[in-house]
């Protein structure tokens, strides 16, 4: 049953079966050489949001949207600093999940994993305009359904600057059906 389905993706997610193990230390590197320069981890003071006050620590599918959507902003702000793009690993985004999901202000959150059946999700595809550029070895369908939530997250982040001024809004929720319609179509795509 679909119920069924998405428990078992639920479960295999909270035991982080999908995702290799994090250093909080190296995390803790990582925020403070590629984010304290505008996001404090609690209250404010800097430019952007706090990481205490982010949703996306505890839903990895609202990390992908949010590094997603974070794409315009950031670029505009490291152009004016006049710095360069810097790159994120996947081990490197583990990383800085473990770290900021165990401060005392985060560590009793419950997570969160929600995934659709993804039926809506290739026409998303289409009418965000994301299968203008992502096509046959590019397609998202081939790209997304080959990662874990925090290496989409990762490649969200990378992607931005290819991105700027061209991001598409997308919800929490196109967001769920888009990541559910890729992961299924490596089970159930010739």
């Amino acid at each position: 049953a679909e119920s069924d389905v998405a428990d078992l993706f639920g479960f295999l997610y909270a035991v982080r079966f999908f995702e290799s193990p994090g250093d909080a230390a190296r995390g803790k590197r990582i925020f403070t050489q590629k984010c304290a320069q505008c996001h404090a981890l609690t209250g404010g003071g800097l430019v952007a949001r706090p990481a205490e006050s982010w949703a996306s620590l505890a839903d990895p599918v609202e990390l992908v949207r949010r590094m997603w959507l974070h794409a315009d902003d950031m670029v505009k702000a490291i152009d004016s600093r006049k710095e360069h793009w810097s790159r994120l690993e996947s081990r490197e985004m583990t990383d800085v999940l473990v770290y900021l999901q165990n401060l005392p202000a985060t560590r009793s959150r419950e997570l969160h994993l929600e995934l659709p059946t993804g039926e809506k999700g290739a026409e998303l595809i289409s009418s965000k305009g994301c299968a203008e550029c992502h096509t046959g070895n590019m397609a998202l369908e081939a790209r997304l359904g080959k990662l874990t939530l925090t290496d989409a997250a990762a490649a969200m982040w990378n992607h931005a600057p290819k991105m700027a001024g061209r991001v598409p809004s997308v919800t929490v929720e196109d967001m769920r059906e888009i990541i559910s319609y890729a992961w299924s179509q490596q089970f159930f795509s010739p």
